[in-house]
């Protein structure tokens, strides 16, 4: 089900889904109720209010009894010819099958930037993720900041990207090492 909120407010989507996707058979009878629902407070503002955006992501449902899968994300965005920038929260419970038989609480959160110079020319790019994959095991957080530039194309039908980021994941885990790479990549849009 989708549903549009009157006067361009945004836009409501739920639905009841079986299984594991279309790359695995089913493998029980539990589902997932899932919904999002994104809303623009101010559409009827400005050129600059118009660009605000806040949208939450559920999923309610169960690998198998008393397994859950609950999810729950949500994401503030703002959107402008000359700066992008979210922000995210996740809180999650999962007991997928498998060997692990307990509920596992994973959580993080996540910032991203990109002030540009407009739909072509440069930008800069940032980002900061805070994962905590299990929060009753300890040591195995992890912190990611990627840091760059791009530079943008733009044609009549396409636009392409010089990108280059340095990334650094950080663990809580002496035992694994920090990474840190240098990613120089072509990004194409038609």
């Amino acid at each position: 089900m989708l549903a549009q909120l009157p006067g361009g407010y945004g836009e409501f989507h739920a639905g009841v889904y079986n299984g594991e996707g279309y790359a695995q058979p089913e493998l029980n009878k539990y589902k997932s109720v899932q919904g999002r629902l994104t809303v623009r407070p101010l559409a009827s503002g400005g050129t600059i209010a118009k660009g605000f955006r806040v949208s939450g992501f559920f999923n309610a449902g169960w690998y198998a009894a008393d397994r859950p899968r609950r999810l729950g994300i949500v994401m503030g965005s703002f959107e402008h010819p000359h700066l992008v920038a979210t922000v995210e929260g996740l809180k999650a419970t999962e007991n997928p099958i498998g060997p692990v038989s307990r509920d596992i609480d994973r959580s993080g959160w996540s910032v991203f930037v990109e002030p540009r110079q407009g739909a072509s020319g440069l930008a800069g790019i940032f980002r900061y993720d805070s994962f905590d994959p299990d929060r009753d095991s300890a040591g195995v957080e992890q912190n990611r900041v990627i840091a760059g530039g791009a530079y943008w194309f733009v044609w009549p039908r396409a636009r392409v990207g010089a990108v280059v980021t340095n990334e650094q994941v950080h663990y809580d885990l002496a035992s694994r090492p920090d990474e840190s790479r240098l990613l120089a990549q072509m990004h194409v849009e038609f």
